[in-house]
């Protein structure tokens, strides 16, 4: 039994990078591969960038769709309890577009029911500042969601 998007020789993968690690005899497959197409199509400038998401978030979107990406501040009545009311969440990325998604489904945290609940990473392509945005957001324990947007 041979998986879809297997690789149908050596010479096929050679000079390739996995996209995570691998076992010893471990059949390679398309979903497998990270390198230099990842970004093929994207904006002049854009950087693909890694976003740890909750699997309620990494599922709502699929590769090709552009987001929002959302920072909400860290809870004020944590860092100051006479705060009266919680902050709007700030847009540190317009327009990205997502690149890859975590996978579906399969074995994760509960088992063949489903995928793991902690979520996985979702690859966005965006601009260098958006992605200095993003990467302060996360680095400051920011509530980093997406918001999908129209076609155009």
């Amino acid at each position: 039994l041979v998986p879809g998007g297997a690789a149908a020789s050596p010479a096929a993968v050679v000079g390739r990078r996995l996209a995570s690690p691998a076992r010893e005899g471990e059949v390679v497959t398309d979903a497998r591969l990270a390198g230099p197409g990842l970004l093929a199509g994207a904006r002049a400038g854009d950087v693909a960038v890694g976003l740890p998401l909750p699997a309620a978030s990494s599922e709502l979107v699929a590769p090709g769709d552009a987001v929002l990406v959302l920072a909400a501040p860290a809870d004020p009545l944590l860092t100051d309890p006479s705060a009266a009311t919680a902050s709007v969440a700030d847009v540190v990325a317009e327009r990205a577009v997502v690149l890859r998604v975590p996978e579906r489904g399969g074995e994760g945290a509960l088992g063949p029911l489903g995928g793991d609940p902690a979520g996985g990473v979702v690859v966005l392509a965006l601009g260098r500042d958006e992605a200095r945005g993003v990467a302060a957001a996360v680095a400051a324990g920011s509530g980093v969601q997406l918001a999908l947007l129209p076609d155009r």
